[in-house]
């Protein structure tokens, strides 16, 4: 289980609203004679969506869409789901997922033993004659020191389990709010910036990343140099630079020309030829933070290349609002629109997070003031969108 996967859940829990982050799962067992026994429905659980402050999150491993949506419509409860998470052939994400909760509330199934091997606070439902795992007339295991066992007292009678849930998880909410210890050890978000600086940090350790330059690569493909000296250019700033191989390009190639810095999100983004010279040219920030974007003076030039496709979506305004504020003359842009490979090969997660077509980065650049100066979309051999290119102007 990689950090980052659960600074990236951290962050997905943190967007369902306000509250302790609870995971549920309520069926167990593969035979079913077992399955019977140890599984409810989540009609029993409606005591526990009756308590305010709290986000239920779905555990559930198999088919319960349907389930969800019952209780969507019956008790007006959202119990969060992500579709692209499979518990049952993803157990990296799975225990990321379990890893960045407050509590887990669970039948006797594999999410126990996960949630208690990853030291997660979890509270087992147990049938009148359990496992010989949970033993009998015990409410702890000796397995898990974070595992509480809530025990049926008569054969099938799960109504006396849900009533002490339900009173000691309304005790857990309460003690949430004067910032019990325990509760802070899962719940602390981690921000969007940290969760991505994260993954890159990671990502320009990969030699196959690293080797690859779109900005490099664009350079005699869309004219770089000859758009720039049409607009009598002298600074520019690489923003989103990378491993700094089209910065290098310009320091060395066109150091007579340029005034060149590099502005990325990781301090161990540029390649080691920069070694003597790193502190001086770059610049470690997040695109979309104002106080971390900012210098002294608007460039003449801004390159963003295979970079906007990488924040967050909500985020990109900001990230335009920004380039837009750094660019005295022209700003060159180079997006993907196709998802990436790197990333779910690599961390199990995408990297471009924004997907889109050309006419909604369009909308995106003249919603902040920018116009296209000029713009061109590349296709692959099969005739799909793969890279926009375009010069914009403040």
């Amino acid at each position: 289980m990689r950090r980052v996967a659960v600074a990236m859940w951290q962050q997905r829990l943190a967007r369902t609203g306000n509250g302790i982050r609870v995971g549920i799962s309520w069926r167990g067992g593969k035979e079913q004679s077992v399955r019977q026994q140890r599984s409810t429905t989540l009609k029993q659980w409606e005591q526990l969506f009756a308590v305010d402050g709290v986000q239920f999150v779905n555990l559930q491993y198999g088919d319960c869409e349907a389930e969800l949506a019952t209780v969507r419509h019956d008790f007006g409860i959202e119990i969060h789901d992500w579709p692209d998470l499979d518990p049952l052939n993803d157990l990296d994400q799975f225990a990321a997922q379990i890893a960045a909760l407050d509590l887990v509330i669970s039948v006797d199934n594999s999410t126990v033993h996960m949630a208690g091997a990853l030291g997660v606070p979890t509270w087992v439902l147990l049938p009148m004659a359990p496992n010989w795992r949970w033993m009998l007339d015990r409410s702890d295991s000796p397995w898990y020191a974070v595992l509480s066992l809530y025990r049926q007292r008569e054969l099938g009678a799960w109504s006396e389990v849900f009533d002490q849930l339900a009173g000691d998880l309304q005790t857990r909410i309460e003690s949430s709010d004067t910032d019990t210890p325990q509760l802070q050890t899962h719940s602390t978000p981690v921000s969007d910036v940290e969760r991505e600086r994260s993954k890159y940090e990671q990502m320009w350790t990969v030699d196959d990343y690293r080797n690859v330059s779109p900005g490099l690569d664009n350079l005699d493909k869309v004219q770089l140099i000859d758009q720039l000296r049409s607009f009598d250019v002298r600074t520019v700033l690489d923003a989103g630079c990378g491993s700094g191989k089209l910065l290098w390009k310009l320091l060395t190639d066109y150091g007579s020309e340029f005034v060149a810095q590099g502005f990325d999100i990781s301090a161990n983004c540029l390649d080691p030829c920069f070694d003597d010279v790193r502190e001086t040219v770059l610049t470690v920030g997040c695109l979309w933070d104002e106080s971390e974007f900012h210098f002294p003076e608007p460039f003449d030039a801004v390159i963003c290349t295979d970079v906007l496709e990488h924040p967050p979506p909500e985020y990109i305004p900001a990230v335009l609002q920004n380039l837009h504020r750094c660019t005295r003359k022209v700003c060159y842009v180079a997006i993907a629109l196709f998802p990436d490979g790197f990333g779910p090969k690599m961390l199990g997660e995408p990297l471009h997070l924004t997907v889109e077509p050309p006419a909604w980065w369009f909308k995106q650049f003249t919603a902040v003031g920018l116009t296209v100066h000029a713009q061109g979309v590349e296709q692959n051999a099969a005739g799909q969108n793969m890279w926009l290119h375009a010069f914009l102007t403040p």
